[in-house]
């Protein structure tokens, strides 16, 4: 079930993102899901996020998680951009900081715009303490040591990871996030959370290359070991924020 579910679709993430096959990549990802298929994908997941998902109180508490979680990561990625060695993985990760940004403040004002009975100036406040500013964000100290090229792949195996998990949970959270919001501000609140959808599908992208040029070095069968104990990780904790 996971390589025709997650591997497809992350198969065409790739061809439709950056025109990219992503051969050995996916070949060590189905090794991997093979496996230890992931939770998100299977119908258990589906049906227990749809359970909750109904309840608005709950889901407007997703959407602050998911805009105190985005905004937490954007600081963690620019800090880790400035100690990898790589100018091109220091571009990608500055560019995912970036977005991450614009993902915080995103949920912070769907919240409003699904559920306009909370806003109030309060939790108008409370909501932008989740938004992250990354022109303050503290860099890692000059003299942080640069991450290993074993540090490193472990690292882009995660994001990878939870950027696909956070495609899943985009295509869940949709119908909910419009069947919740007032009519006219339907379209609009669906327009928004695929927006955040297509980033994810960049990160994807981006992550999977660089793992991909990593593989020369650590060898196919070390790379979907890596990966699959990950999966395994992430399968242990009941969590639904992207």
């Amino acid at each position: 079930m996971s390589v025709s579910l997650t591997c497809d679709l992350v198969a065409q993430t790739l061809t439709d993102t950056v025109r990219w096959d992503g051969r050995r990549y996916l070949i060590a990802l189905g090794q991997a899901l093979g496996e230890v298929p992931p939770d998100f994908e299977g119908a258990g997941y589906r049906a227990a996020f749809r359970e909750r998902a109904v309840n608005r109180q709950w889901f407007a508490s997703l959407l602050a998680s998911n805009a105190y979680m985005e905004g937490y990561s954007a600081g963690r990625l620019q800090q880790y951009a400035g100690v990898v060695g790589s100018d091109a993985l220091k571009r990608d990760l500055k560019r995912h900081a970036a977005d991450e940004a614009r993902h915080s403040r995103s949920f912070a004002g769907l919240i409003f715009q699904i559920f306009p009975h909370l806003d109030s100036a309060w939790l108008r406040q409370e909501a932008e303490a989740h938004v992250v500013d990354l022109t303050l964000i503290t860099p890692c100290p000059a003299d942080y040591p640069t991450p290993t090229d074993d540090e490193i792949l472990n690292s882009l195996i995660l994001m990878n990871l939870f950027e696909i998990k956070a495609l899943y949970l985009g295509n869940y959270l949709k119908p909910f996030a419009a069947a919740h919001a007032p009519a006219e501000a339907a379209e609009v609140v669906q327009e928004s959370v695929a927006r955040i959808a297509q980033d994810e599908c960049y990160h994807i992208a981006y992550t999977a290359r660089h793992i991909d040029t990593l593989l020369d070095r650590f060898g196919l069968d070390d790379v979907a070991s890596r990966i699959a104990g990950f999966v395994e990780m992430m399968n242990k904790a009941e969590d639904y924020s992207i």
